[in-house]
């Protein structure tokens, strides 16, 4: 197992790149590229401080594992693509948030519509962004991009409201429950556990 590195963000970076190119002119709609990204065995290892796959295999292999299909495009040029990779990457490395969370933060239709605003300016831009919409906890983000309710989510996983609203709004912190409420929530949501809170990154 080879630990999380920061000598190697080029090629995360690159990696990522490649998945978009390939996968947004294969015409996979974002959302389907963001789930196949979140739930992969080779970022959920990346997730867990395992860079091993990501950063030893070949990019058509890594790809052909999300997709099932070979990629078509490969390209030395620096693009939107690479500037796209380069702010989640570095946003995983800092926030310590997985794919999933992150998608939901900033989802890669609107990273790609940031691109020309943002691509000239300091990443810190962007991480200014993420500390707003996350002011409060993941678990907000993500109940808001899934438009629903404190009361619905209390309604479908028998929690009470009180409970889960002091965990929305960051009165109580998500980790200091018991883990099968976590997972209660998590699959009320249909979202991995991990994506509620921020990740314990091991690195070399």
């Amino acid at each position: 197992m080879i630990y999380l590195a920061h000598d190697y963000i080029e090629t995360y970076q690159y990696v990522l790149a490649y998945i978009f190119r390939n996968a947004i002119s294969a015409k996979y709609i974002t959302p389907y590229i963001e789930k196949q990204i979140a739930y992969s065995d080779t970022f959920s290892e990346f997730e867990n401080s395992d860079v091993t796959k990501i950063a030893f295999s070949s990019c058509d292999t890594i790809y052909s594992s999300l997709f099932d299909v070979n990629p078509s495009l490969s390209s030395n040029e620096y693009d939107i693509y690479d500037w796209v990779a380069y702010a989640y990457i570095t946003l995983f490395l800092k926030e310590r948030a997985t794919f999933e969370a992150l998608f939901r933060i900033l989802s890669i239709e609107e990273m790609l519509k940031k691109y020309k605003l943002y691509h000239e300016m300091d990443i810190r831009q962007l991480e200014d962004i993420f500390i707003e919409r996350t002011r409060y906890s993941l678990l907000d983000v993500i109940m808001k991009s899934k438009k629903i309710s404190t009361k619905e989510l209390s309604e479908k996983t028998k929690i009470p409201f009180s409970t889960l609203s002091a965990l929305r709004y960051g009165k109580r912190d998500i980790n200091k429950v018991e883990f099968r409420t976590v997972i209660r929530i998590a699959k009320a949501l249909n979202i991995k556990a991990e994506s509620l809170s921020y990740l314990e990154l091991e690195t070399n």
